[in-house]
């Protein structure tokens, strides 16, 4: 008898909440994006796009993040011996799986922390092409792809706000170990081409701020 209200309690809790990075839109509609000066890169704040968490009860959680991010840029310029085009790609995925423990010290404001898997992966692509206008012969193409893995352990720890019993936002920093491998392809195409890969590989210890801002829906 003493089980009976507790547990009728919580099924009336909601179980499963989705979280929505907003920065996703931020960057695009109200900010400027990258700086076209500087080479394209993923923006610190937009490394998660979406999180699922599945409730066991009020205070612990598994959950599943998601995060995707796609950019280009192209340039040409046209003088009067040559004409260039530069182009730039990057994409990225990331994947995290991962347990959390909120702490509820009231209804509207709870403090969580948590462990997750993490994995990232990113590709970025250049090219830089030339070739002679008018008599001037001249062509020269020059490519280069850089792949990037990252996988390790997280360790969030943020503060989740709720403006109603279903809506609520949170923000959080992540303590951050991970193991970071690198490939880099380099093509060089003129008179005498060239081609190398290059390897690398090391550790990396990430202290990501709280940059990036979710809104959450619970249901």
């Amino acid at each position: 008898m003493f089980w009976t209200p507790l547990l009728a309690q919580s099924d009336l809790e909601p179980k499963n909440e989705f979280g929505f990075n907003v920065n996703v839109l931020l960057n695009r509609m109200l900010f400027d994006g990258p700086d076209e000066t500087e080479p394209l890169t993923l923006p610190k704040d937009q490394s998660d796009g979406l999180i699922y968490r599945r409730y066991l009860n009020s205070n612990f959680a598994y959950k599943i993040g998601f995060g995707y991010y796609e950019d280009n840029r192209r340039d040409t310029i046209s003088s009067t011996f040559f004409f260039t085009t530069t182009s730039e790609e990057i994409k990225y995925y990331g994947f995290q799986l991962g347990i959390q423990k909120r702490l509820n010290l009231s209804k509207r404001v709870k403090p969580y922390f948590g462990l997750d898997l993490i994995y990232r992966y990113q590709i970025m692509d250049s090219e830089y092409y030339e070739v002679g206008t008018g008599n001037f012969e001249w062509e020269y193409e020059r490519r280069i792809k850089d792949f990037n893995s990252r996988y390790g352990l997280g360790v969030p720890i943020g503060i989740q706000i709720f403006v109603s019993d279903r809506i609520s936002i949170s923000s959080e920093s992540n303590l951050e170990f991970l193991y970071e491998t690198n490939k880099n392809k380099y093509e060089e195409f003129y008179s005498q081409s060239s081609k190398s890969t290059t390897d690398t590989e090391g550790y990396r210890l990430n202290w990501k701020v709280p940059l990036a801002v979710f809104v959450n829906y619970s249901f």
